[in-house]
C-alpha cells in the first residue's frame, strides 16, 4: 500500500475533487459539440470562464489541454497536407480541426491507468472515435509522415528516476531516427 501511496503522491497536478464541488455542466453547451467533441474555440472564451471552474470542468471530463483556434491557425503553418499525423492524440481534438490522421496507444482504457487517475480524482481520456489504436512508433511505421504533431506525449523512461517520462512512454529518441521524419 504504501507503493501506491507514493505512486498517487508523485502524480503532480491540481486535484479537482479537492475543489468544492461546482455546477460546471453550463460549459458543456459552450466547449462541446452535439455529438460531446470538444470544440476548437477562440482563446477569449476560455479567458472568459472564471479559471478554478474551467479547471474543474476540464479535469472531470478528461480534456488536457484546450485546443483554440489561435492555436490551430499557428499549426496549419507546419501541417505537410496528406504528411502529417497526430499520434498521443486522446480525443482528437487537435488532429480533427486540422485534417490530418489521429493515432493513440489507448493506454489509459487499462484498468491500472483507470485506477490510478482515479485516485486522483481525475477522469481518463475519452478517445476520439475517430482516433486509430495505434502506438507512435507504429503510426510513424504505417504512415511514414514527414510531419509529426503531438500534444501532452509522455517520453518514455530509459530509467527508474528519469523525471517527467513513463514506462510506456513514447520513444521519441527513436521517432527523432526515422529518417522520412522531418519535424516534430
Amino acid at each position: 500500500m504504501a507503493a501506491l501511496d507514493e505512486l498517487v503522491a508523485s502524480i503532480a497536478g491540481p486535484d479537482p475533487f479537492k475543489i468544492p464541488h461546482r455546477d460546471v455542466s453550463h460549459l458543456d453547451a459552450q466547449f462541446r459539440d452535439a455529438a460531446g467533441r470538444l470544440r476548437v474555440v477562440p482563446c477569449a472564451a476560455y479567458a472568459a470562464i472564471e479559471p478554478m471552474d474551467l479547471l474543474y470542468w476540464a479535469s472531470t471530463r478528461g480534456y488536457y489541454g484546450l485546443p483554440t483556434v489561435e492555436l490551430i491557425h499557428a499549426l496549419r503553418t507546419a501541417v505537410a497536407p496528406g504528411r502529417t499525423i497526430e499520434i498521443g492524440a486522446g480525443n482528437g481534438a487537435l488532429g480533427r480541426a486540422l485534417g490530418i490522421p489521429m493515432t493513440d496507444s489507448y493506454i489509459q482504457t487499462g484498468l491500472e491507468y483507470q485506477l490510478i487517475y482515479g485516485l486522483q480524482g481525475q477522469r481518463t481520456v475519452s478517445y476520439g472515435a475517430d482516433v486509430r489504436r495505434l502506438a507512435a512508433m507504429e503510426a510513424a511505421r504505417e504512415y511514414r509522415p514527414t510531419v509529426i504533431l503531438a500534444s501532452w506525449v509522455t517520453q518514455i523512461s530509459k530509467t527508474d528516476t528519469e523525471p517527467n517520462s513513463f514506462h510506456a512512454g513514447v520513444d521519441e529518441e527513436a521517432l527523432l531516427a526515422l529518417p522520412f521524419l522531418r519535424t516534430y
